[in-house]
């Protein structure tokens, strides 16, 4: 069902689903008209490109921020550009899983390789847990040791 607008209030809202939600603008010729949204799970085509600018980006950031932290004996500065380090391992895996998530599917992999994206997203998961949980127990045994 079309609404009824006014001529001198027309507008257009084009896209997949309806939120069924009325509006008054202020002006005596109110208005009903749905906001959809798109919503889809398809990689962008220059997927690739935008992980690998981001990639370079990162990557320069780590070695300015780790190359002014030892200029200037700043362990936090230091610390963060290790952290930064493994933001940028993670964007390579998530590079890698792109590739493998669009190739097709064969004989040995039936469904393809989409799930690699997930199993991209564990293992940085698991990095993450495992160099936080290490920075922790230094971190505890430095307190211990200053006492």
């Amino acid at each position: 069902m079309q609404p009824k607008v006014s001529a001198d209030h027309a507008h257009d809202h084009a896209h997949d689903h309806d939120h069924g939600h009325a509006h008054d603008h202020g002006h005596k010729d109110s208005h009903s008209h749905s906001h959809a949204h798109g919503h889809g799970h398809a990689l962008p085509t220059n997927a690739g490109k935008a992980l690998a600018i981001g990639i370079a980006l990162n990557l320069a950031f780590v070695v300015v921020e780790w190359g002014l932290g030892v200029w200037s004996h700043s362990l936090a500065l230091i610390a963060d550009a290790a952290h930064n380090l493994g933001d940028v391992l993670g964007l390579i895996l998530a590079w890698g899983a792109t590739h493998l998530s669009r190739r097709a599917p064969s004989a040995r992999f039936t469904y393809g390789l989409g799930a690699s994206s997930i199993l991209a997203a564990l293992a940085n998961e698991t990095g993450e847990h495992s160099i936080n949980t290490d920075a922790s127990q230094e971190q505890s045994q430095s307190c211990e040791n200053s006492q």
